[in-house]
């Protein structure tokens, strides 16, 4: 199980991308489709995954959590409650504000 897991890791995207690259030249238009969404999600690509990652790396995400969390541990009681109360003030404002769908 684990050889084949590795195996479609590896060659997952190329195996459906080929196919793909043959039905666009023949002239299947709707295949540019799948074509983006192998680039986009399969293995090997897998675009979003490490567009994901860098962003991951260049925010430090983990950094940030790990200092907010210890900030929020130092706070008492009633500040943290203020905190809390303006948070879910905050999301209601926004949601009450928030520019609606240009189609809807």
């Amino acid at each position: 199980m684990k050889k084949i897991r590795e195996f479609l890791n590896k060659w997952l995207g190329w195996i459906v991308i080929v196919p793909t690259i043959y039905l666009i030249i023949a002239g299947e238009s709707e295949m540019w489709l799948v074509l983006l969404l192998c680039l986009l999600k399969m293995p090997p690509f897998d675009w979003v995954g490490r567009y994901e990652a860098w962003l991951g790396k260049k925010m430090k995400i983990e950094q940030r959590s790990e200092k907010i969390s210890k900030w929020r541990s130092k706070q008492s009681r009633p500040v943290k409650i203020i905190l809390t109360i303006l948070g879910i003030i905050l999301l209601i404002l926004w949601a009450l504000y928030m520019p609606e769908c240009e189609l809807c």
